[in-house]
């Protein structure tokens, strides 16, 4: 089980070795965030993999398969003609104008 993440203002004089020796020592993960916006987090190795979280990108098939038919109840046809009613509804966006002469 994936242990609550503390939180962390990253500061210029925050001592980044003390956050990794903390994580070890309890084993509660720190969220890094710098403005209150989220940059990173440190934690366990073992409990990167319990979260779930791909550190490395790569693509998990067996997870993305897990959702196939997720929209088995939707009706595709009302969906698209749904789509298409909010496009005739929605006021036309202004043309986008580029100024090239700088």
């Amino acid at each position: 089980m994936v242990k609550e993440m503390l939180k962390v203002e990253l500061k210029p004089d925050t001592d980044l070795a003390k956050v990794v020796d903390d994580v070890c020592r309890d084993g509660v993960p720190r969220l890094l965030e710098r403005d209150g916006v989220p940059v990173a987090m440190v934690s366990k190795p073992g409990e990167v993999a319990k979260s779930g979280i791909n550190p490395t990108g790569h693509f998990d098939r067996e997870k993305f398969l897990s959702f196939a038919g997720a929209w088995e109840d939707i009706d595709a046809d009302a969906l698209i003609e749904y789509i298409y009613k909010g496009r005739h509804e929605a006021p036309p966006s202004p043309p986008v104008t580029f100024d090239v002469s700088s």
